[in-house]
């Protein structure tokens, strides 16, 4: 009998195959969990991916327009770099008759990379001996004139100096040209008019529209 309930009354210990079924279901739950995160980090990483290049697509579309519209709106920075100011510059050549012509000025800027066209600051012309100098200018390479405005003066050796505020210099004929009004003055007397035209290296002047003149009288046995 004593034995019996000793029996009886000692605890019953756990089976070792209630243990592992015990542990087979957190098992489970747990590659479950590993497996839905793993797919779940996949997803992300594809994601990711996706993202990565629509923004390096949209980037290097957007290189791709700029460039084939001109720099939206920046071509305006790109010609002021193109066209560069030359200081103290100097154009020369020569006349169909021979004669030769420089213009220099202060300073000068193309006015844009393909244009023939300089704009001048404080520009002078000088060929045989003439002389106009003017407050700015435009200066055709190709066609080898200079439109002059501002305050034009013109002078030669002989002491004659022009005063008008325009003037169109032909260099490859030699001619100088003003369509607004001029006053001049000189060893013989004054003159106004309100155009006039310089011809033959400046043998001729030809005043044109309302002229008048005064001549100044010479001295008694000159």
């Amino acid at each position: 009998m004593t034995d019996l309930a000793a029996t009886v009354a000692s605890p019953m210990r756990p089976h070792p195959l209630a243990a592992a079924e015990a542990w087979e279901p957190t098992r489970q739950l747990t590659l479950e969990a590993a497996r839905k995160r793993s797919a779940m980090l996949s997803r992300l990483r594809l994601l990711f991916v996706g993202l990565a290049t629509a923004s390096f697509s949209s980037f290097f579309g957007f290189m791709t327009l700029h460039a084939a519209l001109g720099g939206f709106g920046t071509r305006d920075e790109v010609s002021a770099v193109e066209s560069l100011t030359m200081v103290n510059p100097r154009f020369s050549g020569r006349s169909a008759g021979g004669q030769s012509f420089v213009v220099t000025a202060t300073t000068a800027r193309r006015q844009g990379p393909q244009s023939d066209l300089i704009d001048l600051e404080k520009p002078v012309y000088t060929a045989d001996g003439r002389r106009v100098v003017a407050t700015a200018g435009v200066y055709n390479q190709i066609e080898r004139t200079v439109q002059l405005t501002g305050e034009v003066v013109f002078s030669d050796t002989e002491g004659n100096a022009f005063s008008s505020t325009s003037a169109f210099v032909q260099a490859a004929d030699n001619v100088v040209q003003g369509a607004r009004a001029v006053r001049g003055e000189g060893p013989l007397g004054s003159v106004r008019a309100d155009s006039y035209e310089i011809r033959d290296a400046g043998a001729r002047v030809i005043f044109r529209g309302h002229v008048k003149g005064t001549i100044k009288q010479r001295p008694n046995g000159a």
